[in-house]
C-alpha cells in the first residue's frame, strides 16, 4: 500500500508561478511549427547577456552562474539545494508570421524563485524577442508580462466518484524508457515520469524525498493499476538547432490523447492534477510536455465518455486551465 497523505499535503504547498507572456512580430517570416526550442535558444542567449557569468547568490549551495544553474538542471538536481525546475509552454503552430501577429505562451516556474530571479526572466524575454527570433532574426516585442504567483491546481473529484482520466497533449512530449524512445502515449509511462518529476522538486524545494523507499511501489502500481482504455497518438519529427554546438539535435516526439482508468485513483488523482505545471516526458524546457488534463466522474454525461470530445484536440487548446 502506497503512503500518500503526507506527499500529497506537501505537494500541494509547492509554490508555483506562472509568467505569462505574449509577443508581436514587427515583420513577417517564417518560424518552426514548435517553436519551444526557438524560444529556449532566445532566452539562453539573452541570460548571458542579462545575468552575465554571476552566480545565483539567492540558492545556497549554488556556485554556477545562473545561465548554467537554470539551463543545465542535470547538473543541479544532484544537488538538495538546487535551482528550482520551469517549463516552457507554448502551443502556437503557425510558420507563416505576419507584422502584427501574437505568439503568446507561459513560463512555469516550479519551486521558491526570489523576486529577483523572475525579473532577470522578463529582462531576458524582452532583449530576446527584441534582438529577434528564428534564423532571420524577426524583430517582436513584448507586449504582456503577467506574473501569477501562488497558483494551485484544481480541486481534484473525489477519487470514488472518478470514472477516467483523459489526458490531451499541448505541445509534443517526449516520452523514454531505459534509455529507448517511445512509438506511442503510454499511461504507466507518463505516470512514472510524474514521479521523478515530482520527486526531483520535492527534494529542490523541501531537501527530503517525500517518496522515500516507496517510489518502487509508485513505479510497479504504475504498470498494474493504471489501464489505458482509449487513445491516439501520432509522432512528431522535431530538432533543436544548437548554435553552440552549431549541430541540429533530433528530438523525436508524441502527440495526442489518452484515457486512463484506475481500481483507486487515490494514490494517482493529485499526480495527476500537477501535470499541466510538471509537464510530462523529457526536456520540458524545451517546451515540450505540456498537457491538458481532464476528470471523467459519476456526474459526466455517458456520450462524453464513450466517444473522444473533438473539442480536445491539440489545435484546440491554447494553455493548462488555471
Amino acid at each position: 500500500m502506497i503512503k500518500t497523505d503526507r506527499w500529497i499535503e506537501n505537494a500541494r504547498s509547492i509554490p508555483i508561478t506562472t509568467l505569462h507572456w505574449q509577443v508581436r512580430l514587427s515583420e513577417a517570416g517564417r518560424l518552426p511549427r514548435w517553436k519551444g526550442s526557438l524560444l529556449r535558444g532566445a532566452l539562453g542567449w539573452a541570460l548571458k547577456v542579462v545575468a552575465g557569468g554571476a552566480p545565483a547568490p539567492a540558492w545556497p549551495g549554488c556556485s554556477e552562474s545562473f545561465y548554467v544553474a537554470v539551463f543545465e538542471p542535470q547538473n543541479g538536481w544532484k544537488s538538495p539545494r538546487a535551482v528550482p525546475l520551469w517549463n516552457l509552454s507554448c502551443s502556437d503552430r503557425r510558420e507563416q508570421m505576419h507584422a502584427g501577429d501574437c505568439i503568446t505562451g507561459h513560463l512555469h516556474c516550479l519551486g521558491p524563485w526570489p523576486e529577483w530571479a523572475l525579473q532577470i526572466w522578463e529582462e531576458a524575454f524582452r532583449h530576446a524577442v527584441h534582438t529577434g527570433l528564428g534564423e532571420k532574426r524577426l524583430q517582436a516585442e513584448l507586449t504582456r508580462w503577467q506574473v501569477e504567483a501562488g497558483v494551485t491546481p484544481p480541486p481534484v473529484p473525489p477519487c470514488d466518484h472518478i470514472r477516467s482520466l483523459e489526458l490531451h497533449t499541448i505541445s509534443p512530449c517526449r516520452l523514454k524508457e531505459q534509455d529507448r524512445d517511445l512509438h506511442e502515449l503510454n499511461g504507466p509511462c507518463i505516470a512514472r515520469s510524474l514521479v521523478r518529476r515530482l520527486r526531483a522538486l520535492c527534494i529542490q524545494t523541501m531537501d527530503e524525498d517525500l517518496f522515500g523507499d516507496d517510489r518502487g511501489l509508485w513505479y510497479h502500481h504504475a504498470s498494474s493499476q493504471l489501464l489505458q482504455s482509449a487513445g491516439e497518438s501520432h509522432r512528431v519529427s522535431l530538432e533543436r538547432n544548437s548554435a553552440r554546438q552549431k549541430r541540429k539535435h533530433p528530438m523525436p516526439a508524441l502527440a495526442g490523447w489518452l484515457r486512463l482508468e484506475c481500481s483507486d485513483w487515490q494514490p494517482w488523482a493529485w499526480l495527476f492534477a500537477l501535470a499541466p505545471w510538471l509537464h510530462i516526458g523529457r526536456q520540458p524546457h524545451f517546451g515540450l510536455g505540456a498537457v491538458d488534463v481532464r476528470w471523467l466522474t459519476t456526474e459526466t454525461p455517458l456520450s462524453e465518455i464513450n466517444h473522444a470530445d473533438p473539442s480536445h484536440d491539440i489545435s484546440a487548446l491554447e494553455h493548462p486551465r488555471q
